[in-house]
């Protein structure tokens, strides 16, 4: 779509440029070549410059450095580009086609979304919003080791729950608040761990069917050859067991009067009320939670190793999701079948030691945490997946700010009576101005996110397209970003 205006020649084993720089029109301004001390392990650096604009012609460029090199004969070609930014439409243009947005009305309230996929071969995020005779569901699904789990969450568990809600309120003898509150959460907990359940008889099922083919002795190469097999022909099966997601999910009962949030793993919820008060409305289920690791070290006493790194088994950073059934199924099938199928969250070599070491599954819980909150009219609630504060923009801020800063934005766009100035201490902190708001329609998600990760400048907007942080900054990663914005 975009050529580099000049071509040079490339030595021997030079490593290409990323594709992402294909965004961006490309100059070089010096090549040079350095030699590298391997006494001292350094080696001279061109500076980052400033971004200025051509008085001339009002083009913006930004001027960057990219340390792009190989070890030839001790030697580091290193490459300084210039870059020079598209027009601000071509780059959101190129934006466009990483999002999905939009602005619903669904039984007296306006809900915008907006998910945004990161560079990477597929976006893992799901939402939904679910209305049916009993009120509105929503939620946020964030899918780790592929899309399949998150995919299929967000086509069946809607419905599976609101059959259990529907079937849990029709019944007689809910006369006060608790019991009607402990009745909708019993049905969502029964229906999340149903669905889950699902997930595992799927697998079952593949595993009773190579069983078949191969009644007797079998090497790893042959279940990994059916496995295959299996996602060739579009089943999925084991796909949907094995990969995972966390689940964040809202429940607001026709009366629009309370909020019911069932949490599974590290998405974010919170509420806005006036002049900047957020609520929080969830805890994180991760392996970083010090309530979590007493949770799992009192739920398994004497398994030594259950958390390593701040991820579950060093490999999962949540401890409650859908799915993850290689942590959830009984150790010998893991050992012996699972550990061969797509996707392989841990080592299947390690995975072959487990027994005799770990004797109490399951180690990925499915019980969500709950919380109930009242609404009035003016409230806005803000769900958002773990993409969103792990951004490189928003590192800088305490995780408290981070929530002040979403919830508050999505409050201030739908309560436009709120005095200018309460944005301009969040302009001052991520250094940069924000986005004014369309007046006729807001999409209050998506106009959080645009100004949370650039807002009006051009140079971060070509940051985030291309993955090209300061120096420091970030690792070349973003995780896939979801918010729902729920205004009643």
């Amino acid at each position: 779509m975009l050529r580099p205006e000049l071509q040079i020649g490339r030595p021997p084993n030079y490593l290409p440029w990323p594709p992402t720089d294909r965004l961006l029109k490309r100059h070089v301004s010096s090549v040079k070549v350095q030699w590298l001390d391997f006494q001292r392990n350094v080696y001279d650096r061109e500076p980052a410059f400033p971004t200025r604009v051509d008085a001339s012609t009002g083009v913006r460029y930004f001027l960057d450095f990219s340390n792009k090199y190989n070890n030839v004969d001790a030697g580091d070609i290193i490459l300084c580009p210039r870059f020079r930014l598209l027009p601000r439409q071509e780059m959101q243009d190129v934006l466009a086609m990483k999002k999905s947005a939009g602005v619903l009305n669904v039984n007296g309230l306006s809900v915008s979304h907006v998910t945004m996929q990161a560079i990477k071969e597929s976006n893992e995020d799901r939402l939904f919003v679910h209305p049916f005779e009993h009120g509105t569901l929503f939620g946020i699904l964030d899918g780790h080791g592929g899309s399949e789990c998150s995919q299929k969450a967000s086509r069946e568990l809607p419905g599976v729950i609101a059959q259990f809600l529907t079937s849990a309120l029709g019944r007689a003898g809910h006369t006060a608040l608790t019991d009607t509150a402990r009745c909708v959460e019993d049905a969502i907990s029964a229906a999340i761990k149903e669905f889950d359940a699902a997930l595992i008889t799927g697998l079952e099922d593949t595993v009773a069917e190579f069983t078949a083919l191969y009644p007797g002795d079998f090497d790893m190469w042959d279940i990994k050859d059916f496995m295959r097999k299996e996602m060739r022909e579009g089943q999925n099966r084991p796909a949907n067991a094995l990969a995972g997601c966390t689940a964040l999910i809202g429940f607001i009962p026709t009366s629009n009067k309370t909020l019911f949030v069932a949490s599974l793993g590290d998405s974010q919820a919170g509420m806005y009320s006036d002049a900047w008060d957020c609520t929080t409305l969830n805890e994180f289920h991760a392996a970083s939670n010090p309530h979590e690791v007493a949770r799992l070290q009192a739920e398994h006493p004497g398994e030594e190793g259950i958390v390593r790194y701040n991820r579950l088994f060093g490999a999962i950073s949540v401890t409650r999701a859908l799915g993850d059934h290689l942590l959830k199924a009984p150790i010998e099938l893991s050992a012996k079948y699972y550990c061969y199928a797509h996707p392989m969250m841990v080592p299947p070599g390690e995975v072959k030691q487990w027994p005799g070491k770990y004797k109490t599954p399951p180690y990925m819980s499915v019980q969500p945490s709950f919380q109930r909150i009242g609404l009035v009219p003016g409230d806005v609630i803000v769900f958002a997946s773990d993409g969103l504060r792990n951004t490189w923009q928003t590192r800088a801020l305490t995780a408290s700010e981070q929530e002040q800063l979403f919830v508050g934005l999505c409050g201030y766009a739908g309560r436009l009576d709120n005095p200018v100035q309460d944005l301009g201490r969040w302009e001052t902190k991520l250094g940069h101005r924000f986005l004014p708001m369309d007046q006729e329609e807001v999409n209050a998600a998506d106009w959080m996110l645009m100004n949370v990760l650039f807002g009006g400048d051009d140079v971060k907007l070509a940051r985030e397209l291309t993955i090209e942080f300061p120096e420091g900054g970030s690792e070349r990663w973003q995780d896939d970003i979801t918010v729902i914005s729920i205004h009643v």
